[in-house]
């Protein structure tokens, strides 16, 4: 069984642990759950969009650390 992985734990609030993002990797497909503002980065960094040919998100609610990178994740 797959499981996630996490980006940040530590919400608006902990810097240290990262904003709120978690990602799963499945053969061709990116599920992405949340897209904190360094999300975009921390995938890229783990080769995460290698060999990706769906991308799916899921932002569980629209708080601001749930959300910020939401834009820079799309544009990329």
């Amino acid at each position: 069984m797959k499981k996630l992985e996490f980006l940040g734990i530590g919400g608006a609030t902990n810097i240290e642990l990262g904003g709120n993002a978690c990602f799963l990797k499945e053969k061709n497909n990116l599920l992405i759950i949340d897209a904190c503002e360094s999300i975009t980065e921390r995938l890229v960094n783990k080769k995460a969009f290698n060999n990706i040919n769906n991308i799916y998100i899921i932002i569980t609610h629209t708080h601001f650390d749930h959300v910020a990178g939401l834009g820079v994740l799309i544009w990329y």
